[in-house]
């Protein structure tokens, strides 16, 4: 099969056993790879105690890795992976990917991906090494951070690339995430949870297997191409990352503050890109074959805050861990972020629970007596890093948030504070300034995201589209939907994808050089909207799926920034959701028709 080893291994962790399972070839047509087979695995597994079909922490949630047909060839950027698994934050399907090294790795390591059942007895790591499959003890490492574990596994096993789970997935925190490449991080909905659930801590991969493409040169020649778009465009993220893009995102009003109270941070500028590059940066650092090297490497030497060469936060995590906690001090923000990294936790539900506890005090609905004592507060720095560690080892007041917000403003008596669609808090655009993303973090199969459609770049960055307006975004949305859902199972970068200006016909001459498949434009973003209908009713098999936002958005103005936009109107906000759900073939309450379903040939029970 060209563009894949054409086997993925099924790894049992209770009987410490292995099977190689070929892929489909009807299934790589259907569904591509990554994401889209992750999804379609998902559906078809069949739990071996149907009593724990709900709970994604028990041992009969599978844990998917998949990587794509584009992931280790010779394309820019081709280094992504995904992970799907059943979300212990959302308990929705949940598809989370990563780039660096692991990736390709584990594609010449001699499989497309792993598919993980059970649960161990005692901790362990797999190595994988050119088709063998190793089962460790995990005694020594289990309980180390994700930093000391990279280091041992390298160490021991020369030449590997390493994915594993910090203390945070040890303790199930329902945000942990699973980090490759020390810094790297498949983040949201909590897969190192399910992970540590399972007590495996690491993968570790070592790969020199070949595997074949249809024309190796077609692939070069698209790459050569997308280099030369990318090199003439001097792109502001090379020289700062997505962090580059803060102080846009904040002279607009639409930059989270104070738990989406506000959405302009008046001290901005002292947690810009910019100003992390001035004061912390070391070099770039680039994926797998990506010509944007969008990580900056920071180091930062001081009394207060000393930590090893390290990837900066990136744009999300400046808001997230900075203006929603309405916290300026940037060594306090880059130390937070190397801490979630090595107790492997998703920075952005990290930084939300974390600005809703802030409100809740301010508002007297949480005291001393439930926070220790500690002073959670709007701008306290350092009580930023305190409650980082004790999430990641659930001690104290860490215990109630390492559930997430939405759980925690259910216990604390405030679920309207909890800024959440389906469980997920929302990343750091605020939606009444762009009220398209605003309808996409509701439509998100894996709860409030801004990848799932980046409509932003149509709102903001193009000005395409009125950003304070829903009104004609349904198509739109499908449209871009449709789109990520396809570069998440070729497994693209995005942001390669968008400025190597990569059209949908590049798409497909690009998957013919891979795999030899003769794709259509119509029919490639079929398979966008068959993995995207396969996830929603995946999800609405699982739980009642919100259709709205946060009441924040709709009743509250906010209090500083441009005069337009203001609140969303309920009302024209549902209209286009159902304009939404009409156009993609589902019913008035977002369920999949079976005319639908029979029309892109989906079958699950």
């Amino acid at each position: 099969m060209d563009g894949y080893t054409g086997k993925v291994m099924l790894v049992n962790l209770s009987n410490r056993g292995a099977n190689a399972l070929p892929i489909d070839r009807e299934d790589t047509k259907r569904y591509i790879g990554g994401r889209g087979l992750g999804i379609k695995y998902l559906c078809d597994y069949k739990y071996q105690d149907r009593d724990q079909d709900n709970d994604p922490l028990s041992p009969g949630n599978p844990l998917i890795f998949m990587t794509g047909p584009y992931t280790a060839t010779r394309g820019i950027s081709s280094g992504f992976f995904n992970i799907t698994t059943k979300s212990p934050l959302t308990n929705m399907s949940c598809s989370s990917h990563s780039g660096g090294y692991f990736g390709p790795a584990l594609k010449r390591s001699g499989f497309d991906g792993i598919v993980l059942e059970g649960k161990s007895e005692e901790p362990v790591y797999l190595l994988i090494d050119n088709g063998n499959l190793i089962f460790n003890s995990a005694s020594e490492i289990w309980g180390e951070d994700v930093y000391r574990t990279t280091e041992y596994l390298e160490r021991k096993h020369v030449g590997v690339r390493v994915a594993t789970i910090g203390p945070a997935g040890e303790k199930k925190i329902r945000f942990a995430a699973i980090m490759n490449d020390r810094h790297r991080a498949a983040a949201r909905g909590g897969v190192g949870a399910v992970m540590g659930s399972k007590n495996l801590k690491a993968i570790a991969v070592k790969g020199a297997l070949p595997f074949t493409v249809a024309d190796e040169k077609m692939i070069e020649d698209l790459a050569e191409i997308g280099n030369k778009r990318i090199r003439a465009k001097k792109l502001m993220m090379t020289e700062y990352g997505t962090a580059g893009s803060l102080l846009y995102w904040n002279m607009i009003g639409a930059l989270a503050t104070e738990n989406h109270r506000r959405r302009n941070f008046s001290t901005a500028e002292e947690i810009s890109g910019e100003e992390m590059a001035r004061r912390f940066k070391v070099k770039n650092h680039g994926c797998y074959r990506c010509p944007i090297a969008c990580a900056q490497i920071v180091k930062m030497e001081n009394e207060k805050h000393e930590i090893e060469t390290s990837t900066g936060p990136e744009l999300e995590t400046l808001i997230s861990l900075g203006s929603k906690c309405g916290i300026h001090d940037l060594e306090v923000i880059i130390k937070a972020n190397d801490l979630c990294n090595r107790m492997g936790l998703d920075t952005i539900s990290t930084g939300a629970t974390i600005a809703m506890a802030m409100e809740m005090n301010e508002l007297g609905i949480i005291n001393d007596s439930t926070t220790g004592g500690m002073d959670v507060c709007f701008g306290n720095a350092m009580i930023l890093l305190d409650l980082i560690e004790m999430i990641s080892y659930r001690r104290g007041f860490g215990d109630l948030l390492a559930e997430g917000s939405f759980l925690a403003s259910i216990k604390l008596g405030a679920p309207d504070l909890a800024l959440c669609v389906n469980g997920m808090e929302i990343p750091g655009v605020d939606p009444r300034a762009t009220f398209g993303m605003g309808l996409s973090y509701v439509t998100s199969n894996r709860g409030a995201c801004h990848l799932r459609s980046m409509l932003y770049v149509e709102e903001v960055f193009e000005a395409k589209l009125n950003r304070f307006s829903v009104k004609g975004k349904a198509e739109e949305l499908k449209y871009k939907e449709d789109l990520m859902a396809v570069l998440d199972s070729v497994l693209m970068c995005k942001f390669a994808q968008r400025h190597a200006g990569y059209e949908l016909i590049d798409l497909t001459n690009l998957l013919r050089g891979i795999t030899g498949i003769e794709f259509t434009v119509d029919n490639l973003l079929e398979v966008g909207d068959r993995i995207y209908t396969l996830e929603r009713l995946y999800n609405a098999k699982q739980r009642k799926l919100d259709a709205f936002l946060p009441n924040r958005f709709y009743e509250e103005p906010l209090s500083n920034g441009s005069d337009k936009g203001g609140t969303i109107d309920r009302e024209e906000f549902m209209n286009e959701i159902l304009r939404y759900y009409q156009i993609r073939g589902w019913d008035r309450d977002g369920n999949p028709s079976p005319e639908k379903l029979q029309q892109l040939g989906i079958s699950y029970s």
